[in-house]
């Protein structure tokens, strides 16, 4: 199970890359109180959304590197799931940072919420328990906080500087306190539906195979350390791909890590505007942990 430095310390689980062009390759949304999301197949805006999104109006999903292939971009809801909205609301009078989190969610109404803040970050845990409790119950601890009920983490954590920001990713994205790192050049290289994708290492599971896989997109670099339970790197990587296909994560420098374990692929997603780190963490689904960041938006007040 995750460690609490995601919970806590890296506590910067979901919160809405903004529209802050910081350094990104694509062109952000200005800041307007509404946004237009991207129409389906066109990476062009069309329907609005309420409230300022993480997201460019124009720019193409990630997952392009490979001849391109005719999606669907996903459509995602417009307004935050009940449990994100309480834990927003509520951390209003308890931060001074830009509050945001993801309006995607499977099974929103079953979920329950815990917060925590501190003097530079704030982090909501989402738990899917028996029965939904109020915001921070103390029933949370008790009868929801081991793995099988873990839905995710979201948030944000402020760095001393734009470049301490950007250097904490390859770590906040990883399910240790080690950086992760893509295959070096030269690893092998196949192709996965529209993305070439690397691999490298030698995992310690069952069947053995390659331990990482790993493809860059614009300004993000994914990595998806494989279980060694014999699947194919196509089959590990096939959902989360198609996926990115479909959807528009923010146009910031970001890490995107997936680990195929027993109970699921543990999921993160990070990225920086300017000198605050955003991210999300699904605990059972890499195709859930990139809903998740693309379908971030802010809490308007």
């Amino acid at each position: 199970m995750r460690s609490n430095r995601w919970a806590a310390s890296a506590a910067i689980a979901g919160a809405a890359v903004l529209a802050a062009a910081c350094g990104s390759s694509h062109k952000p949304a200005a800041a307007p109180t509404t946004t237009a999301a991207p129409a389906a197949g066109s990476g062009q805006g069309s329907a609005p959304t309420t409230g300022t999104s993480p997201l460019p109006t124009t720019a193409t999903s990630v997952g392009t590197t490979a001849p391109a292939t005719t999606t669907t971009v996903k459509v995602t809801p417009l307004s935050f799931p009940t449990p994100v909205d309480q834990a927003l609301t509520y951390l209003q009078s308890h931060t001074s940072s830009p509050l945001a989190g993801p309006t995607s969610l499977d099974s929103p109404d079953t979920l329950s919420a815990t917060t925590t803040v501190g003097s530079s970050r704030y982090s909501v845990a989402l738990y899917a328990c028996p029965t939904p409790q109020a915001l921070n119950a103390a029933s949370i601890a008790a009868d929801c906080e081991f793995s099988a009920n873990t839905k995710g983490t979201f948030g944000e954590q402020t760095y001393p500087s734009v470049a301490a920001a950007t250097a904490a990713l390859p770590t906040l994205s990883s399910m240790s306190d080690q950086p992760l790192s893509p295959c070096p050049a030269g690893s092998p290289v196949t192709q996965v539906v529209n993305q070439h994708v690397a691999t490298c290492g030698h995992s310690n599971g069952p069947q053995g195979g390659p331990a990482t896989a790993s493809w860059t997109e614009g300004e993000w670099t994914f990595l998806f350390m494989l279980g060694g339970q014999g699947d194919t790197v196509q089959q590990d990587t096939t959902p989360l791909i198609n996926r990115l296909n479909q959807v528009f994560l923010p146009a910031h420098p970001g890490y995107f890590s997936a680990n195929e374990g027993g109970d699921g692929e543990h999921a993160t997603a990070v990225w920086a505007v300017g000198d605050r780190v955003y991210s999300d963490f699904d605990y059972h689904s890499a195709v859930g942990a990139a809903d998740m960041a693309s379908s971030t938006r802010y809490l308007t007040p």
